[in-house]
């Protein structure tokens, strides 16, 4: 996916269950595919399947598949993360950028569209070297 890209889920998608809708960040609800289309958003790629939700021996979610440094990371990175889409990567970026490396993970909530949920669920894989 490119980064900027605006991609619609419906309930089939397999990223459907993991979507979470920032509204602040430029994202939002359509009622229909149509909707979606006309005003400029696509479908996701079909051939990549979304990772499952399972739980690692050491309990650790699986669908990390290694911690990412939020601190080096570019945005096609960073949109491994659950929840993590290309507004809220290119967000992530933006704020390092300006605010330079971050040193605790829960400085993460000073990025638009990264909230106390979002940060929950993103904490067990990112690492900040």
């Amino acid at each position: 996916m490119e980064s900027g890209d605006r991609v619609y889920h419906t309930p089939d998608s397999p990223w459907y269950d993991r979507t979470e809708i920032d509204i602040a960040a430029g994202e939002r609800w359509f009622c229909t595919e149509q909707e979606a289309v006309d005003a400029g958003w696509r479908a996701p790629n079909r051939t990549q399947t979304a990772p499952t939700a399972t739980v690692e021996p050491d309990g650790a979610p699986a669908d990390c598949e290694a911690a990412v440094n939020i601190n080096e990371a570019g945005v096609e990175q960073l949109e491994m993360l659950p929840g993590i889409g290309p507004v809220r990567a290119q967000a992530i970026v933006v704020y390092r950028n300006a605010s330079g490396r971050f040193m605790r993970v829960e400085e993460l909530d000073k990025v638009p569209g990264i909230g106390e949920r979002t940060l929950e669920r993103i904490r067990p894989c990112i690492s900040l070297e």
